[in-house]
């Protein structure tokens, strides 16, 4: 008589649905615990502690919590992300919708162009940074060139406090305008053609058949654009390291780069993690209000 087969045996799991569903789900737990739940449990942790490299960690409460919110390098590091993120993501949206609806119809050479509107994200943002820096050097930069060509003066791009940023967020804007473009662009495609056909017959304008019809049905696909889009540019570390770095003074310093600064420079990681679980908190509170309007935009479709 053959032996009886035990119950928790692997081939008794995979055959039991309700267990082989938890094993599938295995791998998935234990990337999220190894490379999102411990690193933000560690950072908590450390945000409560005095840890200055390379002098071990001690328990310092919210003394690290009482820094960052009296200190005023890290709320004018805050005001400059947060008009970064402001600018760039508006332009990006804007700017990336219209030239969705513009390749959104029939012309000749559409394949190429819309080919060429894909090459800035296939740029690593470091490299890109790079070469834009190139870009806007005032001595031999092609950008500074055609200026003098036209007879206008040298522009400092980089060099002048109150351009610098403006020239940061047009790299970024250049870089990420494609993906906007290109969510959108399949938006569109997506679009039941009958209440356009329907909105033509009855004479409605451009603009018209826009607000009322085009607007309302992406503004799903619009809001998670945005939402992506702001938690990235919220990390902006990649185009400063190859331009500004920061500077010049501290007309570019972002919260990523005041972060780095803390953290890398002067190795006090108990302050650069209290202001990283500042910003995450932060983040989170912005996602949330946006995954909101999302949700109303949805039940309004």
């Amino acid at each position: 008589m053959a032996p009886a087969r035990s119950r928790w045996s692997w081939r008794g799991m995979v055959e039991d649905d309700a267990i082989f569903k938890w094993l599938l789900l295995v791998p998935a737990l234990i990337f999220m615990v190894a490379l999102v739940i411990y690193p933000t449990v560690f950072a908590v942790v450390t945000s409560f502690q005095k840890y200055i490299l390379p002098r071990p960690a001690t328990f310092a409460g919210l003394e690290n919590w009482r820094w960052v919110v009296n200190d005023a390098a890290f709320w004018s590091a805050f005001l400059t992300t947060v008009k970064f993120v402001v600018i760039a993501v508006g332009v990006e949206l804007v700017l990336g919708t219209l030239i969705a609806l513009f390749l959104n119809r029939e012309f000749r050479g559409q394949t190429v162009i819309r080919g060429l509107c894909i090459l800035p994200l296939v740029a690593a943002p470091f490299a890109t940074s790079l070469a834009w820096r190139h870009l806007y050097n005032s001595d031999y930069g092609v950008i500074n060139y055609v200026l003098q060509a036209i007879g206008l003066p040298r522009v400092e791009f980089l060099a002048d406090s109150s351009i610098a940023l403006y020239s940061v967020i047009a790299i970024d804007v250049w870089q990420w305008t494609p993906l906007v473009i290109f969510v959108v662009f399949a938006a569109l495609r997506g679009l039941p053609k009958e209440p356009f056909e329907a909105a033509k017959i009855d004479g409605a304008s451009a603009w018209f058949t826009f607000r009322r019809l085009t607007l309302p049905m992406i503004k799903p696909v619009l809001l998670i654009v945005a939402m992506l889009r702001m938690v990235e540019a919220f990390r902006v570390y990649d185009i400063l390291y190859g331009t500004t770095r920061g500077g010049p003074g501290t007309s570019t310093e972002t919260i990523n780069w005041l972060i780095f600064r803390e953290g890398f420079q002067y190795f006090d990681l108990g302050r650069a993690t209290a202001m990283s679980v500042l910003v995450l908190l932060i983040v989170l509170v912005l996602t949330n209000l946006l995954f909101q309007q999302l949700i109303k935009a949805i039940r309004a479709n």
